[in-house]
């Protein structure tokens, strides 16, 4: 199992946040995807969670660095975590 800091982009910082949702191995990120992770650790730890570390995260696990992201890439991962997020948001509501 590799530490999460394995992963390009993400460092000792990413390490502490992933742990508040229980995820501690570049492995377990990578099972998870870019996408679910940033909606689990935006929804535990929402003002220190932002767009650039889901963009951190899916690059990451691509090998790539954050900075070579197009455009297109980035709208499309925003428009899927918004819409995970108010799923989730949504389905909290209707079982509150």
């Amino acid at each position: 199992m590799s530490k999460i800091s394995t992963i390009k982009n993400l460092g000792p910082a990413c390490e502490r946040l992933f742990a508040l949702i229980d995820i501690h191995t570049a492995e377990e990120v990578a099972k998870l995807g870019a996408i679910e992770s940033y909606v689990k650790l935006k929804l535990t730890a929402p003002r220190r969670v932002n767009l650039m570390f889901l963009y951190a995260i899916y690059t990451g696990l691509k090998g790539r660095h954050f900075n070579d992201l197009l455009p297109e890439e980035k709208e499309k991962l925003k428009a899927e975590a918004n819409t995970r997020l108010e799923a989730i948001r949504a389905e909290n509501q209707k079982n509150n």
